[in-house]
């Protein structure tokens, strides 16, 4: 079984939002490439946009097409200008409609496109004599047709619509979870209070999915309802006709705050393997003499994995993290000679004093 680690890099790109595009065809030649694509960032799209507007694409036309240097490549590609209707304008100068004008690119560079009838929360900056995407990856957010009432600053305004498209009742899945990532980036009260409200009015397993970003900020809130859904599993699983998104619990494995600590502790005897392994590496950035006894039951576990995760977090509490460390050692290195490892930190952790848990969150 792979460490949480690789799984976790593995689970998020799989996520809504990508961050590489693969195969496309560059001019004349088909040619095998990666694009990274920047992660979605509300937050920074705000700042950058003149208008922010929800509203409905209603016509295409294609304005020109040539050659075009895109991301550092020559690209075949159309010009096109999109006429967006507006419902309500969030930031920026109210208009009816706005012209924008985006590249379509004909090789698989990582750049989003609209379509007729495509709905959302458009971030736009100003041209000459149109208007631009703020970022030709992310284009727009979900959003909600019909009233949304909203007051306050630009990105209070994005977390409402967000929190909208969350109360829509029967909405899709797939809608929810976007609102939900777009609410993960918008580092502010707003955001914060409506990723809350998601965690405590979605139905399993979205209102997971909010838990595991408010916990990703910091915010243990929602620490007892992680702390129950792990003891299934750490699975996170959204189905819905045509669509399907499978993530895991990644806030996990950051917490740093010792309040954690009791809840970590029994997260240490969970069922899956992968809840006990991010608990473990918790416990490490705890930095506490209070995460020694989870961490020391840890090294006793029947998973190899697990036991390398106990090391690697007393080492964290002793100070003996630096990579290439002789009693931190790489996966590789713990299984070719375990026993002395798990001895040494065995030895180390009943040399310490037992220190009380903190009081749980």
């Amino acid at each position: 079984m792979l460490p949480i680690s690789w799984l976790r890099i593995m689970k998020q790109s799989l996520t809504p939002f990508a961050v590489i595009a693969f195969c496309g065809v560059l001019l004349c030649h088909t040619t095998a490439f990666a694009i990274a694509v920047p992660m979605l960032d509300v937050g920074e799209m705000e700042k950058k946009a003149q208008v922010i507007a929800v509203g409905e694409v209603r016509s295409l036309r294609e304005v020109e097409r040539g050659i075009y240097k895109l991301r550092g490549y020559d690209v075949s590609a159309r010009v096109m200008e999109a006429t967006l209707h507006t419902e309500r304008v969030l930031k920026g100068k109210a208009s009816a409609e706005y012209k924008v004008r985006y590249y379509d690119p004909q090789a698989l560079i990582g750049y989003d496109n609209v379509y007729e009838g495509h709905y959302g929360v458009f971030f736009l900056r100003c041209k000459a004599d149109s208007y631009a995407f703020v970022l030709p990856y992310h284009v727009s957010a979900v959003a909600s047709r019909g009233s949304c009432e909203s007051t306050g600053a630009p990105l209070s305004r994005v977390a409402a619509e967000m929190r909208c498209v969350l109360r829509v009742k029967g909405g899709k899945k797939s809608e929810r979870v976007a609102a939900i990532e777009v609410l993960s980036t918008i580092k502010t009260e707003a955001g914060t209070v409506a990723l809350k409200s998601a965690a405590s009015e979605q139905p399993e397993p979205l209102n997971y999915l909010a838990a595991d970003k408010l916990i990703e900020r910091g915010d243990l809130s929602q620490l007892p309802l992680a702390e129950r859904a792990l003891q299934k599993s750490f699975d996170i699983r959204i189905e819905e006709e045509g669509y399907s998104l499978s993530t895991g619990w990644n806030s996990i494995e950051e917490i740093s705050d010792r309040r954690a600590i009791p809840t970590l502790a029994k997260l240490v005897l969970a069922p899956d393997v992968r809840t006990r392994q991010a608990a473990l590496r918790a416990l490490g950035h705890t930095k506490d003499d209070a995460a020694i006894l989870p961490l020391f039951k840890g090294l006793e576990d029947g998973d190899a994995n697990v036991r390398w995760y106990a090391v690697m977090g007393l080492a964290e509490l002793a100070g003996e993290d630096d990579e290439g460390g002789a009693w931190y050692p790489d996966f590789k290195t713990f299984e070719t000679n375990e026993s002395l490892y798990v001895t040494h930190w065995k030895t180390w952790a009943a040399s310490r004093p037992i220190a009380p848990a903190p009081e749980n969150n």
